[in-house]
């Protein structure tokens, strides 16, 4: 973790990370920001960001349906001729097999597993490394 903060003002462009890691400039790389925004349905709040440029958040309204494919398709065009920004659970397919069955993945999120539930038997590292060798 390199910077969390619980009260950013918004539209404060001195405001947040300094772009520092113990008291140095950080490398150039790939920085993920999370953002926790309360807005009420369908509001449209306009963020300025460090640089100048300004992101365009609207909230859904009260009531949509991830479900609806046509109205999926009606956000995104409104957003394109807005020119606003869509990100987040827009639709969902319940119809099509999730990726938890497409991949026979666990119900349990990895890092909720033990080691002895993650450390494969002896006998098959045994196997497994016989076919590398």
């Amino acid at each position: 973790l390199v910077y969390k903060t619980t009260t950013l003002p918004i539209n404060t462009a001195d405001a947040g990370w300094n772009g520092e890691i113990n008291g140095r400039k950080a490398s150039s790389g790939l920085y993920v920001y999370v953002a926790e925004i309360e807005m009420e349905d369908g509001e449209i709040r306009e963020v300025a960001m460090h640089d100048g440029s300004t992101v365009i958040l609207k909230n859904l309204e009260k009531g949509y349906d991830p479900t609806n494919r046509y109205e999926a398709l009606r956000v995104m065009e409104e957003a394109q001729r807005n020119n606003w920004l869509v990100t987040g659970l827009l639709y969902v397919n319940t119809t099509k097999p999730n990726l938890t069955s497409i991949y026979n993945l666990v119900d349990t999120p990895l890092n909720r597993l033990t080691e002895a539930e993650l450390r494969p038997e002896r006998s098959m590292i045994d196997k497994i490394n016989s076919l590398m060798f």
